[in-house]
C-alpha cells in the first residue's frame, strides 16, 4: 500500500497545528478507507515559501500530497481526499483566521510495476 504522505503549507502560517495529530488522522483515513497500513505510511511536512495568485501576502496555502499503489477506485481516492480535507480545515482553522488560505488536496497511483522498495516483500 506504501503511502507517501507531503504536507507542504505557507513557512508564515501562524499557529501551526500539532502535524503528527494532522499526520495520525490522515493515516487513520488512508486505513480506513483506502486499506492503507498504518506502519507503510512516510508521511513528512514541509514549510515552503508560498505565493498565491497576485502575491498577496496575506494568501497563504496547505496542500496535501498522497501517493498510493495503484488499485484503489475512483470513489475510494475522492472518499480519502474529502476527509482529508476536512481534516486540514479543522486543523489550520486558526492559523486561517486572519488570512486568506487556500487548501487543498491531491491523490495520485505509484505505479507497481515501476516503484521499488527493500524489503521489496513489504510492497502490499
Amino acid at each position: 500500500m506504501v503511502p507517501h504522505i507531503v504536507l507542504e503549507y505557507s513557512d508564515d502560517l501562524d499557529p501551526l497545528p500539532d502535524l503528527r495529530a494532522v499526520f495520525g488522522a490522515v493515516h487513520r483515513v488512508l486505513a480506513d478507507v483506502a486499506g492503507a497500513p498504518v506502519d507503510n505510511s512516510k508521511s513528512r511536512a514541509r514549510a515552503v515559501d508560498a505565493y498565491i495568485a497576485d502575491g498577496d501576502e496575506s494568501a497563504a496555502m496547505v496542500h496535501l500530497d498522497i501517493r498510493l499503489m495503484e488499485g484503489r477506485t475512483t470513489e475510494q481516492k475522492a472518499a480519502v481526499s474529502q476527509a482529508c480535507l476536512d481534516i486540514l480545515v479543522e486543523a489550520f482553522a486558526a492559523a486561517a483566521a486572519n488570512r486568506e488560505l487556500q487548501t487543498t488536496v491531491a491523490i495520485s497511483d505509484f505505479d507497481r510495476a515501476t516503484y521499488a522498495k527493500d524489503p521489496a516483500g513489504s510492497i502490499a
